[in-house]
């Protein structure tokens, strides 16, 4: 399938592998992979623009195609990504960072028609010695549907600060297999961590699941993403269960805020099944809870 990169095409002999600004209108067709960035560790994008509209899409990533090694201290990197989704699915996955070694400064995923399966807001890695790194994402649902939001990446990947936005009108497509559909402050997979994971929800109300941490669908948590801290903050809506924690990860300090109207069955200040927790804090500013563990 054709693959499209909004940068340059990085090769030994690139004199000049730095974009301005990449525009990538997805309109029509059936492509593999979608990249805002270039191919390879010396290109430089900076701001990244992809629309999806009506294109059959395996993988849209707002940033770069990097190495697979920390061979060389160039890095393949994205100043700020975009990627808006206005319609038609995308097959696999949603990334507003790249894929494996590069670095996308502030990814930004909007999600604002359709129904699509994984979003991300940091990229997917290779190795723990070729990482995908976001410094700031930010991931917005808007009236649409998605299976999983995760503000952090997939697996080897690194985000500084990830803030997840569920507005009015958003909702979960229930998935019978696992990951089930929830939303994750953090990330998916080994070695996602997240610095600091927050999530604010306007939604009406939700039946699945509230994550400030990451998910890892493994016995033994240790190798999964690790978040230093969460904010999981409910501004309204109904909520089944919340956990200021992850699944099966390891967090520092949880906190969970309700506020105004928002009303909770289950608030877990840890995470689900397995996992450490430093600190929780349950913040009623507002809103009710029937039961806290």
């Amino acid at each position: 399938k054709l693959n499209i990169y909004g940068g340059s095409n990085y090769t030994s002999t690139t004199s000049n592998a730095t974009t301005g600004t990449a525009t990538i209108n997805l309109e029509r067709g059936m492509v593999g992979s979608v990249y805002g960035g270039g191919k390879g560790y010396g290109t430089y994008v900076e701001t990244s623009y992809i629309y999806q509209k009506s294109t059959t899409v395996d993988y849209i990533y707002g940033g770069a195609y990097g190495d697979t090694s920390s061979s060389t201290d160039k890095i393949a990197t994205v100043k700020t990504s975009n990627v808006i989704l206005q319609g038609f699915p995308v097959v696999k996955g949603i990334y507003g960072g790249g894929y494996y070694r590069q670095l996308v400064e502030t990814s930004n995923v909007t999600i604002e028609n359709g129904m699509y399966y994984e979003v991300y807001g940091g990229g997917i890695g290779y190795s723990d010695k070729a990482v995908a790194k976001v410094g700031n994402s930010n991931v917005t649902l808007k009236q649409s549907g998605v299976t999983n939001i995760y503000g952090g990446g997939n697996k080897f990947s690194e985000v500084t600060t990830s803030n997840v936005e569920l507005e009015p009108g958003g909702f979960l497509i229930p998935n019978n297999e696992l990951p089930n559909s929830a939303i994750y402050g953090g990330g998916n997979g080994n070695f996602a961590n997240v610095g600091t994971a927050n999530v604010t929800s306007n939604l009406e109300s939700l039946d699945n699941s509230i994550y400030g941490g990451s998910y890892y669908n493994v016995e033994n948590g240790n190798s999964g993403g690790y978040v230093g801290a969460t904010n999981v903050i409910l501004e309204q809506g109904r909520y089944n269960k919340v956990y200021g924690g992850g699944y099966r990860t390891n967090t520092g300090n949880a906190n969970v805020i309700l506020r105004g109207n928002s009303d909770v069955t289950t608030i877990y200040g840890g995470s689900e099944r397995i996992g450490d927790n430093e600190k929780t804090t349950e913040n009623k500013d507002g809103g009710h809870f029937y039961e806290t563990i």
